[in-house]
């Protein structure tokens, strides 16, 4: 008789052959957690004090650490990587961003913003984001900051907002605050819209109930049930959110990659000229001048660049003394740094935290004399 590991470890992998087929990959391990439920593997609930999700989780890391399974088959998004490499040359680098610069198929609207409350949600999204060119983020719960310093700035009024959120029975206290926060920021309403989950599909799939515990009451006060909206299956998820951004575009998705595909063909010939190896070449030949235009959108990109990244130090240094920036803040002094001929990517966040601080003043961060700081047009 097979032992509970291998009774989860089978189910695990007949669930991800599924999410295989239906092109549902990758996927969290939220989402298994709640399938083996319904399908009656697991118990929701805990037992013997541990997390009702740890033989999930346990079986989950046998089979990856065994290569049953690949890896990057479940997302993990607690943690990333930062890359800021560079390229051999400015032309290869362009050709490598080619088959990543996309057309906005949203225009002349703003494009929507998917707003989940989990993160592995988020994370199970990223592809479908990707594919419709939307924005997309997670509250991971309640959160302040992050809805000032990073998603308003990037909302205008009346911009829509698709809302994915788990179903509190005690009230929506989640989306309520998240909403209130964005729309008192940008100055107006949101064209607000929940899609995930509500009462019709609590009722439609019997979704699994949790128990929650809200610290803001004293004792068992905080006590209630949930529906979590990992419960509702991946691919319904997946369907329902391609199903509201397909109503919402201008025109067809498949008439904007064709004429995407077409301008970066035309792109590319630019940029390779008559000389289609020149890629592999390049270490042995003199490549030729690049045309003002593609050298015009090189500088952009380097511009671009360099400001996220002076933008970032500034953030981090306000942070440092204790206060989270606004975007307003963070351009009003980049532009006062700027006047006084501070070179801002040459000065580390402490040392400006100290200027906002008031501890030193804004134009001792100038240079000093004898120093070659990097210069930008």
């Amino acid at each position: 008789m097979p032992s509970k590991a291998e009774i989860i470890r089978s189910a695990l992998i007949q669930l991800l052959e599924e999410h295989r087929r239906d092109g549902t990959l990758p996927t969290s391990h939220r989402f298994l957690f709640y399938e083996l439920i319904v399908r009656g593997v697991i118990a929701k609930h805990s037992e013997g004090g541990t997390r009702s999700d740890s033989a999930t989780d346990k079986e989950l890391t046998y089979l990856r650490e065994k290569h049953i399974i690949p890896w990057n088959w479940i997302v993990d998004e607690t943690r990333s990587l930062e890359r800021y490499t560079g390229y051999p040359s400015i032309r290869s680098g362009l050709l490598v961003k080619l088959a990543f610069t996309e057309l906005d198929p949203w225009k002349p609207r703003r494009p929507p913003l998917i707003l989940t409350e989990s993160r592995s949600l988020a994370g199970a999204l990223r592809n479908l984001a990707s594919d419709y060119r939307a924005l997309l983020t997670a509250t991971n719960g309640q959160c302040g900051g992050f809805l000032h310093t990073d998603i308003a700035p990037a909302l205008r009024a009346r911009q829509r907002v698709l809302y994915l959120g788990d179903y509190d029975l005690a009230g929506n206290d989640i989306e309520y605050n998240t909403r209130k926060v964005l729309e008192e920021e940008v100055g107006g309403q949101l064209a607000w819209e929940r899609i995930a989950l509500t009462e019709a599909q609590l009722q439609a799939y019997n979704l699994p109930r949790i128990t929650k515990m809200d610290d803001r009451f004293i004792g068992d006060a905080g006590v209630h049930e949930a529906v979590e909206t990992e419960a509702l299956s991946q691919r319904v998820i997946t369907d329902i959110v391609r199903k509201a951004l397909d109503a919402m575009l201008p025109e067809p998705l498949a008439e904007v990659l064709a004429r995407e595909q077409a301008e970066r063909d035309a792109l590319e010939a630019e940029l390779r000229g008559t000389n289609l190896s020149f890629v592999e070449k390049e270490k042995e030949t003199v490549e030729p001048e690049l045309s003002d235009a593609l050298i015009g959108i090189a500088e952009d990109m380097e511009t671009a660049h360099w400001l996220r990244v002076c933008r970032g130090k500034l953030r981090r240094a306000f942070k440092k003394c204790g206060k989270i920036a606004s975007a307003k803040e963070i351009e009003e002094l980049f532009d006062r740094l700027r006047d006084l001929g501070v070179e801002v990517e040459e000065r580390t966040s402490s040392h400006i935290a100290r200027a906002i601080a008031g501890k030193i003043t804004l134009e001792s961060l100038r240079i000093k004399k004898g120093r070659r700081p990097r210069r930008r047009k």
